[in-house]
């Protein structure tokens, strides 16, 4: 096994940026989030990413702010509701 094994992946894309969330499994075997934040410009190489770390330790916090988030931000005008799951 590699340092850190993809355990489940997620990409969400809004206008030009794209959201890469990956749950993966580093050598301990204790398992985190990394949500990749890519905005996409004008060539290649002009992208930017940003990229957060969230240990399984903080987890549950970081689901807790989540759900208290989501209840503050409106649906949008498609009439979806906002979902936020991790």
């Amino acid at each position: 096994m590699s340092e850190q094994e993809t355990v489940f992946s997620k990409v969400v894309s809004s206008g030009k940026k794209k959201y890469y969330m990956d749950v993966r499994k580093a050598k301990t075997g204790s398992l985190y989030l990394t949500i990749k934040e890519v905005t996409v410009g004008d060539t290649q190489d002009k992208a930017e990413s940003r990229r957060i770390l969230v240990f399984d330790n903080a987890i549950k916090d970081f689901t807790e702010a989540m759900d208290e988030i989501k209840k503050h931000i409106p649906a949008r005008e498609s009439g979806k509701s906002v979902s936020v799951a991790i």
